[in-house]
């Protein structure tokens, strides 16, 4: 599963409202999920950066075991990068 479009479903500033969910499938599975941050977010430019969403990923996973698992090790296995 891909971390990703917080935006698109979030109706709480800053996010707040995927937290929840978020964490809790980090807290799940950080072997399954990787991160993206679905740039140039062309239809909510005004809502959202990529620095915004990249600083979320810390919150959600403030675990840097979790996040190189989610940023580096499960892309390298789902795309077969050496």
């Amino acid at each position: 599963m891909k971390l990703t479009g917080a935006y698109r479903v979030s109706t709480a500033a800053g996010f707040t409202d995927v937290e929840p969910l978020a964490r809790a499938l980090i807290e799940t599975a950080p072997d399954r999920l990787v991160w993206g941050s679905d740039y140039p977010h062309l239809s909510f430019a005004d809502k959202v950066g990529p620095v915004q969403l990249w600083n979320l990923l810390g919150k959600w996973a403030p675990d840097e075991a979790a996040r190189r698992r989610i940023l580096v090790e499960n892309p390298q296995r789902l795309f077969g990068f050496p």
